[in-house]
């Protein structure tokens, strides 16, 4: 149903529709990734040669501790979709002034997405130019219960992958859809309480590769750049 002011009722929930996209297998995925990621940055910190490896590639001390687990999150990721255990595709992209790459995540149809370190679970990524301008979602949904969305998604949705913070391993793991012109969610999803990667047995589910990250490994992923 739509009126003339481009409101739309939703056919199924929201919950519903987005739990569709993102079933609990491939939450299980996404949160072993972040999982992986930072234990993969926990060793690759604590290992002098791969520690000295960042260092060397531009990035200070300091630097290797704030990035790496952003960094080694993104290539865990990548790993799973190289290795074919996620369907999606994946593309990096440089913000405006072409100083810093970012990942997105998609299926080519219904949804692109980012993958955040952020400080609490409670709001979306912190505003930054890049983010806004990949939210391409509607600005006005209108909530009638906690289920429910007016004003359906747009044709390719902006989803954020969330994770944080410092600590050895991650206190959070958000999917959610960012609200348009605000700081809070129009729908998010903890899936760190809702997915136990444990109690899928099938080796699958656990991201596998080297035990660090390497400069090198990061740099042939990061090539991977978006014709848009």
């Amino acid at each position: 149903m739509k009126d003339n002011n481009d409101l739309i009722l939703p056919k199924q929930s929201a919950k519903m529709a987005f739990e569709k996209r993102f079933p609990v297998l491939i939450q299980a995925y996404l949160n072993s990734a972040v999982a992986r990621g930072y234990a993969l940055a926990y060793s690759t910190i604590h290992d002098d040669d791969s520690a000295a490896k960042w260092i060397s590639f531009g990035r200070g001390p300091f630097a290797v501790e704030s990035r790496l687990k952003q960094i080694a999150v993104e290539v865990a990721i990548c790993r799973l979709i190289e290795n074919g255990d996620l369907p999606f595709d994946y593309f990096f992209k440089s913000n405006s002034r072409g100083n810093h790459k970012y990942l997105i995540v998609t299926d080519h149809d219904s949804f692109h997405m980012t993958v955040n370190q952020c400080s609490n679970d409670k709001h979306p990524a912190k505003k930054s130019q890049y983010r806004d301008k990949e939210n391409t979602n509607f600005q006005t949904r209108l909530v009638l219960d906690k289920d429910d969305i007016i004003n359906g998604s747009s044709e390719n949705e902006y989803i954020e992958l969330n994770h944080g913070y410092r600590s050895k391993e991650p206190m959070f793991v958000n999917l959610g859809i960012p609200q348009k012109g605000t700081n809070g969610w129009a729908y998010c999803l903890n899936i760190s309480n809702s997915v136990e990667v444990k109690e899928f047995p099938k080796p699958k589910t656990k991201v596998e590769g080297p035990e660090s990250v390497t400069p090198d490994e990061f740099a042939a992923y990061s090539k991977r750049e978006s014709n848009e």
